[in-house]
């Protein structure tokens, strides 16, 4: 691509900086692409949004013959200008190639060096050598080792008399814990004795253990590079036990699943199954787990739709919602999202003006509205919801709070409030304010018995 003119080597330092994406393709040939995520946020563009593949399939009835046209390397036509290519600077995170090219990147580092009066330590200096140390490992061509330095400190460490002695030992040990296969398993018995409620009792199962992780460390092995070019192995399982879970059927597929689908689809891998007794590791760890509090962690990073837990996800409810969104209602929202919204609130029409202070958070994911990780649901499908929400005759807060996980519109709250207090198997059961009656007091006999405020 440089020798081409495509790209060009930048030597100056810019004020962009993008990562670089590489996307194998069918011909195994790979496309480089960039990651402007946030060069997109600060830069003023016009608003067009590629239709989808639905949209795009909804409009070929009637259609007979079909052609297929696809630009060659479309973006290699364009060319940027001046004041673009310094916004799309992008560094490259392989290393040297050849033995000159590292000499090159060496040199580069030295003149950056002298231009910012920055002294290189003459003693430490290192170049083009086979093997090095660096924070406490060995780099070399074979892949990396500790430093025999680190590992003997460790193999000297004296068994510890106390909690913090143990402590520093495991800290010792931890930094190196990469190279030592089941290091968790290997210092659970020692772990154990830094417990809040564990006794300090160092007996001869602790200097076992003590004895065995110093003899692990010593005998760790070169660990190789990690190679992109080999296919990437993730060994998993899970089971009832290890794993707290519910197993559904999934028809309906939850939205934590669909969540981790979208996620997954920005990969291409294979996906194979193996069984439990020749997954030794991963079927080991499922089956003996640790026993700790459920932590729920909020799983939505990036993932800009979030189906709801009313509206199950079926095939034939999001095909109602795709059809119910045509309205014309709708149709104006989704014309703003697209082609931008006007400058002020007058010029907008009438059916999209209770949105107008959501332009920033509206989107359409897969022929949907969303504001954020809540679903925009149109008119028609409002009533259906509101008494799903309500099927276990839920109060008015309770109702509220659900619908707001993963559902909008204008008006929701009150809407959700009126269906409540409406509802007639709810009535009579609700608690009623009934005025006490009057307590009976002697009639006094004589002025000033009784005096009130």
């Amino acid at each position: 691509m440089e020798q081409n003119g495509i790209i060009e080597k930048v030597t100056k330092p810019t004020d962009w900086v993008n990562p670089v994406v590489i996307v194998p393709k069918k011909n195994n040939s790979i496309r480089i692409c960039l990651d402007p995520r946030h060069l997109n946020k600060v830069i003023k563009r016009h608003h067009y949004q590629i239709p989808s593949q639905d949209q795009l399939l909804a409009k070929q009835k009637g259609s007979r013959v079909f052609s297929l046209l696809d630009a060659k390397n479309a973006f290699y036509h364009m060319q940027l200008d001046d004041q673009s290519l310094d916004l799309c600077t992008f560094i490259t995170p392989f290393g040297s190639e050849t033995l000159n090219d590292h000499y090159e990147k060496v040199k580069t580092v030295f003149e950056v060096a002298r231009k910012n009066g920055l002294n290189i330590n003459k003693d430490k200096l290192q170049i083009a050598v086979p093997e090095l140390q660096y924070l406490g490992h060995i780099v070399s061509s074979s892949g990396l080792s500790p430093d025999k330095k680190k590992v003997q400190a460790i193999a000297d460490f004296p068994a510890p008399t106390n909690k913090q002695e143990l402590m520093r030992f495991l800290g010792m040990a931890t930094y190196l814990m990469k190279f030592v296969p089941r290091f968790s398993q290997e210092t659970s018995t020692l772990r154990n004795l830094l417990k809040n409620d564990a006794s300090w009792i160092w007996d001869a199962q602790a200097e076992k253990s003590f004895d065995r992780v110093k003899q692990l460390l010593q005998s760790t092995p070169v660990l190789k590079f990690f190679d992109k070019d080999k296919p990437i192995v993730l060994s998993v399982d899970a089971s009832s036990f290890g794993l707290g879970l519910i197993h559904k059927p999934f028809e309906t597929i939850s939205p934590r699943l669909q969540r981790l689908l979208l996620r997954l689809q920005r990969y291409s891998f294979t996906q194979v199954h193996v069984p439990g007794k020749q997954l030794a590791v991963a079927d080991a760890l499922s089956r003996a787990p640790l026993t700790a509090n459920p932590v729920i962690t909020n799983d939505i990073d990036n993932t800009q739709l979030m189906v709801s837990v009313v509206v199950q996800a079926s095939q034939s409810k999001i095909a109602e919602l795709k059809q119910a969104t045509q309205n014309p209602e709708m149709k104006a929202v989704q014309q703003y999202i697209q082609e931008g919204w006007p400058k002020d609130r007058q010029s907008v029409s009438v059916l999209a003006k209770p949105y107008w202070n959501l332009q920033s958070e509206l989107h359409i994911e897969d022929g949907l509205i969303c504001r954020g990780q809540r679903l925009v649901i149109p008119r028609a499908c409002r009533k259906e919801i509101l008494q799903r929400i309500h099927v276990g005759h839920r109060g008015i807060v309770s109702c509220k709070n659900l619908a707001r996980q993963s559902l909008y519109w204008p008006g929701l709250s009150s809407e959700v409030e009126m269906m409540v207090t409406n509802c007639q198997i709810c009535q009579p059961h609700q608690k009623q304010n009934i005025k006490e009656q009057l307590l009976d007091r002697p009639i006094p006999d004589r002025p000033w018995q009784r005096v009130a405020i």
